[in-house]
């Protein structure tokens, strides 16, 4: 899988763990919060793809525990088998 094509994946495993995901211009590469009950990854546009992928595996492998479903295909991904 390419690059591009895992960012898009994990892009969209994130909106279906609940997150909002934004690209934008921001001063650090990025990460997650959460405000309330919303919980937002912020990725910095100017990062190479290969740093976005990064940044999505780290939060995401962070957040998934035994009660998180996700496709054998993204838990792999992850590298939360």
């Amino acid at each position: 899988m390419e690059l591009k094509e895992q960012f898009n994946y994990l892009v969209e495993v994130a909106r279906k763990m609940g997150y909002r995901v934004f690209i934008d211009s921001i001063l650090s590469p990025g990460g997650d919060c959460r405000v309330y009950e919303n919980k937002y990854i912020i990725i910095n546009r100017k990062l190479p793809v290969r740093m976005k992928v990064k940044l999505l595996k780290e939060i995401l492998a962070q957040r998934v525990d035994e009660n998180t479903f996700l496709e054998p295909r993204a838990r792999k991904l992850l590298g939360v088998e």
